[in-house]
């Protein structure tokens, strides 16, 4: 008997498993984050100023740049700032294995700086701390996901269920009901 290649694809222990796996790397990635997120506002807090292209000026990105790799699992996750005219996040993702041969990524963001841009001087107007950056994200349980992820399940399958209702009612009554 020739093995699955994709055991994720396949069987509900697998299935089990990987969620286990993907709520696991999640919560460490969530954990990392509601570490450092304070220790940034408080280097933003402390004054920051924007370039033209809406990046940080070294001086600053080099002081999250610090917190940052002082704080992440560098075998197994990645933290960035992404920044244009108008906004500034922290990125950060992760990877999980989800079977023998492959691996899966959770990714996520957190709103940093809000800018206020003037098109006809080209300059900024005003930036402003996001009012939500300290607030932590959630962390979850595997249990939690499971009953999530099974609420979910049931949820399509009544919704699969009133939409072969409907299409039983609209058949043979189109030109009745116009549609």
């Amino acid at each position: 008997m020739q093995s699955n290649p994709h055991p994720y694809k396949t069987g509900e222990n697998t299935m089990k498993s990987l969620n286990k796996n993907r709520t696991q790397a999640t919560n460490k990635l969530y954990k990392f984050v509601n570490k450092i997120t304070p220790l940034i506002q408080n280097v933003l807090e402390q004054g920051y100023e924007i370039k033209k292209d809406g990046s940080f000026y070294q001086k600053t990105n080099d002081q999250i740049k610090t917190i940052i790799d002082k704080h992440i699992d560098r075998n197994s996750q990645r933290c960035w700032i992404q920044s244009d005219k108008y906004t500034t996040y922290l990125k950060f993702d992760t990877w999980f294995k989800d079977g023998a041969h492959t691996c899966e990524y959770v990714a996520d963001s957190k709103y940093l700086i809000h800018k206020d841009f003037s098109f006809l001087d080209d300059v900024y107007t005003s930036t402003n701390i996001s009012p939500y950056l300290t607030e932590p994200i959630k962390t979850l349980t595997h249990k939690q996901v499971t009953k999530k992820h099974e609420k979910i399940q049931s949820l399509q399958k009544k919704i699969a269920s009133l939409k072969d209702e409907i299409s039983a009612q609209k058949k043979n009554s189109y030109t009745y009901l116009g549609n």
